[in-house]
């Protein structure tokens, strides 16, 4: 075969898209090639087929071979001849570009073009030949197939490409018996189907805001599939298919009119014809005479109809005009049309007036592939104009005339799917090879050809099916029996030029349901009265507070909450009630827009700044070393506005991406409402961020509020826990009822709606209340109580003594009394009798005037350290949710003991540690790291650095068993003193002071009577591991004193805040 036998008849005339007769071009291409122009290709024909390579090649290249298989040598039908010639252009344009760019690196493609009608036949023996032609071309070693024209002979070749696991791609082939996946896996198509009609009829019904329609679909492929797509996708689109209904099931001599009042019995007033040819002519004809085609309905269909409707139209009339000049009509059962078998078998004899029935209201949806005004379609035909017309015929012209950008798509698409593939690998050079040699076949199904390609039709995105998801259409709208463009479909994007015009001669759309009640009450009920007047003396007490706040912040009852901290709850107040005004107005697309908006911010503001103030006490409660409780600007407006960014993103992001549109939802035949529809592929994920976060925020600060709940019980008047925790609960509870009944579909509008609204406006009035009438009671009430100047502290109840640090006092304000560590520091605390003895030991084995307790054996004695103080248990890896607590600390360091318990709880805990680390050395934030052996680490606080240095020396240090002396666990506590150069023990004659300092730092009170530790030999071995116990010769611990030794406790007794010391002899204090 030629390159003559692949050109265009000279003599012939083509009928391009436009109806314009196109003048042949004179592409007839001799075959010794004197005259051919073959740039910038090397053409040569082997065994029937036509081989195109590129004329200039790199010798490292590695050649591609894609299959081209068409009917070229057919010339009985033009517009087969003008798809076969043009698309091979279109192919070739598109092989040139991919070698020139080298668009698959170190590759060339290699066209084969096979002819698939060699001979006019029919019958079998073209099936036969086009079988051949096919097993040829694979013969050749192509890796990739594109054609046939035909669907009944693409079918064939796909059936053997996709057995030999050939890719093979089709920019004509429109069955849908192709999307059959079973039989075709590697087939796929650039020409959009016919069920793509279902995407452009839901777009043009999404921008007219209707909420139902109906289908009207034949029972063949393209009814069943058309009908079963807008089903589907219907149901993304938040759009209602009420009813459908088959017809035209016994061909035409099928009762179309039981069909139709079948359906529009259904309440259906806009409906979509999922038919062709006849069957559609017949449906809006029947339909016409029927009266269905009215004020209140409208009807879309598929194709450019108009002249074959006026057509099908003046039949149906002529057939009626017969019957009433005939009495007795003879039906005529054979070679009848859908149409005159309804114009012979009804009983209304009245004709139909086109112009008056279709003067609007029908909309028709056309497949286009001209595309002006779209980049890559403006591009690509600009250089299909430049092209040289002897080498691609059918180009050098300023416009298309068939598929050809499809076609270029295939072989654009094919190329950028092979460059995936070696992307992929990881040994690009053997990929390459293997894919040369057809080795890659299990790589190369319809999905990897989905690689974002933007092709002169649009995206070129496939389907699981294979079928091109890039939907070109113009809406026809029949205006007084004309067609008329009033928009297209763009790569699935809507545009409407010019406004819809309907049946009653308004650009107003039809409801889309039966004329039914408004159930969306807006202002004119009693409860929205009711609940919008409650909302506006709401708005108006919030400004009224939040003015009050800001023009006597420095009052002492604003400053001890944060006059921020009152100004942002406000805000966030006003925020909810606005959106109440929203959300019981008419659903306009503002209301849409706004309620989300309003509420969402109002409530990020509410949330935020509770959990703010909440989560500082819930951190440092109970830690009596805090004092700067309050939570400052900076700390607060950090969090609130981080909230405040995370919300605001996510709605920007939601409504930039969704399209906001306010839709009728039927309640019932008589009834319906108005709602907001936001639609969009991602409205469902930022619909759900929007959920979750406020709902983390709720359950967090639910969380806060239960576990700081008895702070407002324990403090100052200003301290307003209590008031947050009651309005946190009120929100959560609240929020429960309403997402409740939101969230659940009910046949009952109004109690939906109102429990709604009620719910929202309770939460916000209550919490405010609580919130601000105590502070406002008090700036009224107790103006003399709440004058001081400066911030003080939000719980302000809780004081402790500045001069902690004095040795010589015994009590503080409010009884909190000083630690035995300072106590037993002061010089006048011990006895004068034992300060002598201790100075005497320096000097001397024994005084004359001195007891001494002899010691009988060696004994083991355990250095003991026992406080209260703050303690914190966190996570290692996530601190955020520990939270301080006053609990009794014991430490044995030479063994390794650690264990704190709460009198609270009543529960302890023996913890596991490695060693000790200084978090922090600041003023009030004395702070000594424990670090665990697991995941926890404990967190301690002392009241000043010695003591942080003192207890941080005594984690880290450990002893070492001494052998010889036996070992005598005691439960005594041996006391230890802080300060090192005060209570250094005095040694003489071999004799000890035993160091006696509990080291407690307890807040309130000390215990009642020094208690005896419970730890026992058994507890402690099974608290260690290993000997860690250090044995000391008890001979060399014992001093010289006398019998009785000084002890001090702190008495419980409510009414006496004097210290009392009492001598403890020296055999009870070991017992």
């Amino acid at each position: 075969m030629s390159v003559a036998d692949h050109a265009l008849d000279s003599t012939q005339t083509i009928i391009d898209s436009t109806n314009i007769p196109i003048e042949p071009f004179n592409n007839t291409i001799p075959i010794n090639g004197a005259n051919i122009i073959d740039d910038p290709f090397d053409i040569r024909h082997d065994n029937g087929s036509t081989i195109i390579t590129p004329r200039v090649i790199d010798a490292n290249w590695t050649e591609l071979k894609v299959g081209v298989l068409m009917p070229f040598s057919q010339k009985s039908n033009e517009y087969t001849m003008q798809l076969t010639h043009s698309g091979s252009s279109a192919i070739r344009m598109a092989a040139h570009e991919i070698n020139s760019q080298q668009l698959i690196p170190g590759a060339y493609i290699t066209l084969v073009e096979r002819d698939s009608y060699p001979k006019e036949v029919d019958g079998q023996a073209a099936i036969t030949q086009a079988v051949f032609s096919t097993i040829s071309l694979i013969q050749e070693g192509v890796i990739a197939v594109i054609g046939d024209i035909s669907s009944s002979w693409t079918s064939l070749s796909a059936l053997m490409t996709t057995t030999l696991q050939i890719p093979q791609c089709s920019f004509t082939a429109v069955a849908t018996s192709l999307s059959d996946k079973t039989q075709y896996g590697y087939f796929f198509r650039t020409v959009p189907t016919k069920l793509l009609y279902a995407d452009a009829a839901m777009s043009f019904i999404v921008s007219q805001g209707w909420p139902t329609f109906g289908i009207l679909y034949t029972d063949d492929d393209i009814g069943q599939q058309l009908s079963e797509s807008l089903i589907m996708k219907s149901k993304f689109k938040g759009i209602q298919v009420k009813a459908y209904q088959k017809f035209y099931d016994n061909g035409p001599e099928s009762d179309i009119r039981a069909s139709i009042d079948m359906l529009m019995n259904s309440g259906i007033q806009i409906v979509f014809v999922a038919a062709e040819g006849d069957a559609q002519l017949a449906v809006f004809s029947i339909a016409g005479h029927m009266g269905y085609v009215n004020n209140n309905t409208v009807w879309m269909g598929m194709g450019r109809i108009t002249d074959e409707l006026f057509e099908a139209v003046n039949q149906f009339n002529t057939v009626l005009d017969e019957r009433v000049h005939v009495s007795k009509p003879i039906v005529q059962k054979n070679n009848t049309t859908a149409i005159t078998y309804a114009a012979q078998t009804t009983s209304n004899l009245q004709p139909i007036s086109f112009n008056d029935t279709f003067s609007g209201g029908v909309f028709l949806f056309d497949a286009t592939l001209d595309l002006s005004g779209y980049p890559p379609y403006d591009q690509f035909v600009d250089k299909w104009s430049h092209l040289d017309p002897n080498i691609y015929p059918y180009a050098g012209r300023p416009n298309i005339s068939s598929n050809e950008g499809l076609a270029y798509s295939c072989m654009m698409v094919m190329a950028h799917g092979f460059n995936q593939v070696l992307n992929n690998s990881t040994e690009v050079p053997q990929a390459l090879k293997k894919l040369s040699d057809g080795q890659l076949g299990s790589y190369l199904t319809p999905n990897t050809f989905n690689t974002s390609f933007v092709g002169p039709a649009g995206p070129m995105l496939f389907d699981q099916n294979g079928d091109s998801m890039a939907s070109n259409f113009k809406i026809f709208n029949v205006q007084h029996g004309n067609e008329v463009q009033i928009g297209t479909v763009l790569a699935g994007d809507l545009t409407l030029t010019s406004q819809p015009f309907y049946h009653d001669g308004t650009s107003v759309p039809p409801s889309g349901i039966p004329t039914r009640t408004l159930l969306n009450p807006g202002y004119g009920s009693p409860v929205s009265v009711v609940i919008a007047a409650i909302a506006g003396l709401g708005t108006l007490f919030a400004l009224f507070t939040m003015a009050i706040v800001i023009l006597f912040r420095k009052r002492e009852v604003f400053k001890a909450s944060s006059p921020l901290f009152c100004v942002l709850e406000l805000l966030g107040f006003i925020f909810c009630y606005t959106s109440m005004f929203f959300y019981n107005a008419y659903r306009t697309k503002v209301d849409c827009i706004m309620i989300p908006v309003t509420f969402h911010i109002g409530l990020a503001l509410v949330l935020a700044n509770l959990i703010a103030k909440n989560y500082r006490i819930y951190r440092i409660f109970n830690n009596v070393f805090v004092t700067k409780t309050v939570v400052t600007d900076v700390q607060l407006l950090k969090f609130s506005g981080g909230i405040l960014v995370v919300v605001v993103t996510l709605l920007i992001g939601w409504l930039c991406t969704c399209q906001v549109v306010p839709i009728n939802v039927p309640v019932s035949r008589t009834a319906y409402y108005v709602r907001c529809s936001f639609q969009g592929p991602s409205s469902s994920i930022f619909t759900t961020l929007l959920t979750v976060v406020p709902a983390a925020q709720l359950a967090f600060a639910t969380f806060l509020s239960i576990k700081t709940r008895s702070v407002g019980k324990n403090y100052s008047k200003y301290s307003e826990y209590k008031q947050i925790g009651i309005s946190v609960y009120n929100i959560f509870f609240s929020s429960l009822i309403g997402f409740v009944i939101f969230s659940i579909p009910t046949t009952d509008y109004y109690t939906r709606h109102y429990l709604t609204m009620t719910t929202i406006v309770w939460a916000i009035t209550f919490s405010m209340l609580v919130l601000f009438l105590p502070k406002l009671h008090t700036f009224f009430f107790r103006k003399g109580r709440n004058d001081q100047a400066g911030k003080r502290s939000d719980i302000s109840g809780r004081r402790r003594d500045n001069n902690t640090n004095s040795i010589g006092e015994t009590t503080t304000k409010n009884r909190e009394l000083m630690s035995i560590n300072r106590l037993l520091a002061n010089p006048n605390a011990i006895d004068p009798a034992i300060a002598m003895a201790q100075n005497h030991g320096n000097d001397t084995e024994t005084g004359s005037n001195t007891k001494t307790v002899k010691n009988t054996a060696p004994t083991t004695i355990f250095e003991a350290h026992e406080a209260r103080m703050p303690v914190q248990v966190v996570l290692r890896y996530f601190p955020f949710l520990a939270a301080w607590d006053m609990k009794h600390v014991f430490l044995f360091p030479r063994v390794g003991y650690f264990s704190f318990f709460s009198e609270k709880s009543q529960k302890g805990r023996v913890f596991g540690y490695s060693r000790a680390t200084i978090v922090s050395s600041k003023r009030d934030a004395y702070i000594l790291r424990i670090h665990g052996a697991s995941m926890f680490d404990v967190l301690i606080q002392v009241a000043s650095p010695q003591e942080l240095e003192d207890w941080m020396r005594w984690f880290n240090s450990g002893g070492t068993s001494s052998s010889g002396a036996s070992t005598t666990l005691t439960s005594n506590t041996c006391l230890t003193s802080p300060t090192s150069s005060t209570n250094q023990a005095a040694e003489s004659s071999g004799n000890k002071w035993i160091k006696n300092d509990s080291g407690l730092t307890a807040r309130k009170h000390l215990l009642a009577e020094r208690q005896e530790s419970s730890i026992t030999l058994e507890t402690m071995d099974s608290g260690i591991s290993g000997p860690l116990v250090t044995e000391l010769d008890y001979s060399q611990m014992v001093p010289p004193v006398p019998t009785n030794l000084l002890s001090t406790r702190r008495s419980l007794a409510s009414s006496v805040d004097d210290e009392e010391l009492e001598y403890i002899s020296l055999n009870n204090l070991k017992k």
